[in-house]
């Protein structure tokens, strides 16, 4: 009697009038099909959907010390219209226009390359920027020298249309691949092309110099050979090498 009270209170029609609740029936058996079929399949495809790109997103950021461009963001599936909600949400951290880490990268001392390194991706996102002279020393660890600017060298085609942060040194170069060392989520010169690049640019102390050339001849990362390439084009560079050559015994 109180199930029936129940239903009375809300349909007084079912009991006091010959309703036809047949078609109220089909109504609710479609919706239960169309819920099944259509919308918890939709749900669940947009949920795989975001679980793929924050999967794409993860393995790019993870190659570059957490860090990643825009343009990455919507190769990985995420519209540049929702970038500012993740920031906002906190899962992305802005660190300079069109470059953000994930939030659960942790800062590092190199993030700054990996930082500028995006920032000088052309069009088809390839990096431009190669970390050098005084920036590359810094970075192989070989001498005392703490440049206070970020010294890259990008092609000599290289053009922003918007200035140039003073954070960074740019040298105008067209470097090949034998010039390059890839690093976490960003390229530095050669030793070999380090030191050519400094001992061309004349601005370093002497001492400092010859305190890189020395590490790199003892770490094995420079050849004899290429010492002699380097004196041969520029021949007052060999008193920079005298000593190295006198403490790894001429090898």
């Amino acid at each position: 009697m109180w199930r029936w009270r129940w239903w009375h209170r809300f349909l007084p029609a079912w009991k006091n009038e010959n309703l036809d609740i047949k078609p109220l029936i089909f109504i609710g058996f479609m919706l239960i099909v169309l819920i099944l079929y259509y919308i918890i399949p939709i749900y669940y495809g947009f949920y795989d959907m975001k679980q793929n790109s924050d999967n794409n997103l993860f393995e790019i950021a993870s190659s570059q010390q957490g860090y990643f461009s825009s343009a990455q963001a919507i190769e990985s599936g995420y519209k540049d219209s929702n970038h500012a909600y993740h920031v906002k949400r906190g899962n992305w951290i802005r660190e300079i226009r069109g470059v953000y880490r994930l939030s659960k990268f942790p800062e590092t001392s190199e993030g700054q390359y990996a930082i500028w390194s995006l920032w000088s991706r052309d069009r088809k996102g390839n990096i431009q920027g190669v970390y050098s002279h005084e920036t590359a020393l810094s970075i192989y660890d070989v001498s005392d020298i703490m440049p206070s600017k970020l010294h890259m060298t990008v092609p000599k085609s290289f053009r922003r249309g918007t200035k140039i942060s003073e954070v960074l040194v740019l040298h105008k170069a067209n470097l090949s691949k034998e010039d390059l060392m890839q690093k976490q989520g960003y390229l530095v010169t050669s030793p070999f092309r380090t030191i050519l690049d400094v001992v061309t640019d004349g601005t370093l102390e002497e001492s400092i110099i010859q305190q890189a050339v020395s590490q790199f001849r003892s770490k094995g990362m420079i050849l004899k050979k290429q010492i002699y390439q380097i004196i041969e084009q520029h021949p007052k560079s060999a008193r920079y090498f005298i000593d190295s050559e006198q403490k790894v015994g001429g090898a």
